[in-house]
């Protein structure tokens, strides 16, 4: 066992060094490079958190509705002839068949806030 008095002192920790910047001049050639590799560690697992709390903090978005052509057409205040014949123009349009139209209420909504400027 070696006597203390003859033991070198432990490097300063990541707290003792955010506490003191000025123990960073007493550093030695060999304690930097454990200390970067732990402040790294440290800098990715909260990098995670962050990103696990923004993800909870965002409120859950509602799934798309498909709305009719009869509610599209009473939003959008034109006729259901109209909004037949302009599906080719309208990028919020789901073909469920060939006979059969629906509107992604999603779109529908971001179309008109892009329409209103």
């Amino acid at each position: 066992m070696i006597p203390q008095r003859l033991r070198e002192p432990a490097p300063p920790s990541l707290v003792d060094l955010l506490e003191r910047p000025a123990l960073l001049e007493d550093l030695d050639l060999e304690a930097i490079p454990e200390l970067l590799g732990a402040l790294e560690g440290l800098k990715a697992k909260l990098q995670v958190r962050l990103v696990e709390l923004a993800a909870r903090a965002r409120p859950a978005e509602a799934p798309d509705r498909l709305l009719s052509v009869a509610e599209v057409a009473e939003r959008l205040a034109v006729s259901e002839d109209w909004l037949y014949r302009s599906t080719r123009k309208l990028p919020f349009v789901v073909r469920l068949s060939p006979q059969q139209l629906r509107f992604s209420e999603r779109g529908l909504e971001r179309w008109i806030r892009q329409r209103r400027g």
